[in-house]
């Protein structure tokens, strides 16, 4: 057996630097099956080091299977299976990340809802830590979350969008992709699932996530009042993902008398539910928020999801969702298979902060941020050399409108001169899920300008229109 020189070791003990070096030998071959290692006291005198380094060495070895401590004979290395060589290069495909704008991205929404948020959530904290035992805090939640926060999330339903349900029928989860997969898994009939009708134009994470959970996904084309009801007659579906308070990407709100007809539609067969994606309902920035559609619903027919990411912040990773009684078989056999998602200090934090008030506080004044965000963009638009040839669609339901151009320029062209300058557009026909958007001569785009201060606003107001400027002229030759 080599005598290994352990003082080049860096960082790492003697005895796990021994271990390595015996290791290595291993796999290389260099000791091979059933030959005898020498004695603790015998290596620790050849390497200078104590026996309590060899017998760490050794322990760890025989922990993982390389050698075998036989009685009164000493370790032997054992047989090791041939490890297994690379039939095919390595992918050289790499996880895409998103890409950044040093100015301005309109194309997403923030990571945060503002700074006063980081604050709030700071000092939240603090005081859960201060003040709340360490059983509650450190206590193993129902798989469907904290019971305090469902009841708080109950009680402000109640109040604020005409909800009446109790915290047995909330399920609170790590993110609205969380209870996607959720209702994907429950409604899948045990392993069969069938078809989902989702707007369109529309957001493709989740087309993705029935997709991936085995749904056949059937695109639904959207007219001034909603989603198109007679094509979805026609369809097979049994389910139907719609966001009628304002929706993503179009921000259109969908009308009364379309929300009666999608719960006819639901009441028409006894497996057929429609999935209510409330995502973003507090931020209606003239008047009261839009009626959800499961405060008219009177059988059971409507899963209302919504989350607490625009509010506060994506990376808290907080969401919930409403499931009627209708459907507890398939809630509890799902929720079986799961622990709560969501850490327990983040959901009585949350709750803590209900509670007090601070929340609604928040809301109140990140509404009256955004809107000012949003008349300050309009503004600079308005003040271009081109705002005879730019328009504006929904922009009271939500934190993002839609911008029309009138230009011969392609959406795709201009998007990608405003990135050259920093900053991020959005297409509308990139959530475009089925190819069936048509073209009334005009390009649009959407803007998530929310958490995007008013200066920053302005210039990238200006390097948009100098972009469809720049695009038009190319466009020309």
């Amino acid at each position: 057996m080599r005598i290994y020189d352990l003082a080049d070791r860096g960082n790492l003990s003697l005895y796990e630097s021994l271990y390595r070096h015996i290791r290595d030998d291993i796999l290389a071959g260099n000791l091979l099956p059933d030959d005898r290692l020498p004695s603790k006291r015998s290596l620790a005198a050849d390497l200078g080091v104590s026996v309590i380094t060899v017998e760490g060495a050794y322990r760890q070895l025989q922990a993982e299977g390389y050698i075998v401590s036989r009685e009164r004979s000493g370790y032997y290395v054992r047989s090791i299976a041939t490890r297994p060589h690379a039939t095919r290069p390595a992918s050289s495909r790499a996880v895409t990340s998103r890409p950044t704008f040093a100015v301005a991205d309109f194309s997403s929404a923030p990571a945060c809802s503002d700074r006063s948020f980081a604050r709030l959530w700071e000092k939240t904290l603090r005081d859960v830590i201060a003040h709340e035992s360490e059983q509650d805090l450190f206590a193993r939640q129902p798989p469907q979350g904290s019971q305090r926060l469902r009841e708080c999330i109950a009680s402000w339903l109640a109040r604020a969008r005409g909800i009446t349900t109790g915290p047995d029928r909330i399920v609170v989860a790590a993110g609205a992709p969380m209870l996607y997969g959720l209702v994907a898994l429950m409604r899948g009939r045990r392993g069969r699932a069938g078809a989902v009708a989702l707007e369109s134009p529309g957001y493709g994470m989740i087309k993705g996530i029935y997709e991936t959970m085995g749904w056949r996904v059937a695109p639904m084309p959207l007219d001034a009042e909603g989603i198109d009801c007679s094509m979805l007659e026609k369809s097979a579906a049994s389910l139907v993902h719609v966001m009628p308070s304002h929706q993503f990407p179009t921000g259109r709100v969908t009308t009364v008398s379309r929300r009666y007809e999608l719960l006819r539609w639901a009441s028409q067969a006894g497996d057929r539910y429609i999935v209510e994606d409330d995502y973003d309902w507090e931020f209606r920035l003239s008047g009261k928020p839009i009626p959800s559609l499961s405060s008219i619903d009177a059988e059971g027919k409507v899963i209302y999801l919504s989350t607490f990411s625009k509010s506060l912040s994506p990376s808290l990773r907080i969401a919930f969702g409403v499931f009627p009684s209708e459907l507890d078989e398939d809630l509890e056999r799902v929720l079986g298979c799961f622990a709560s998602t969501v850490g327990t200090i983040d959901q009585i934090a949350l709750a803590r902060l209900m509670e007090s008030g601070g929340y609604e506080r928040h809301v109140g004044r990140y509404r009256t941020k955004a809107r000012a965000a949003r008349d300050c963009l309009i503004g600079a638009f308005r003040e271009s050399p081109i705002a005879g040839r730019l328009s504006y669609e929904e922009c009271d339901s939500g934190l993002h409108f839609v911008l029309c151009v009138d230009t011969p320029a392609r959406a795709e062209d201009i998007a990608r001169r405003a990135a050259e300058r920093g900053v991020g557009l959005a297409p509308l026909e990139r959530y475009d899920l089925g190819g069936m958007m048509a073209s009334d001569g005009r390009v649009r785009f959407v803007m998530q300008y929310d958490g995007i201060e008013c200066e920053t606003l302005m210039r990238a107001a200006v390097i948009v229109c100098e972009s469809i400027e720049r695009a038009e002229r190319r466009q020309a030759k």
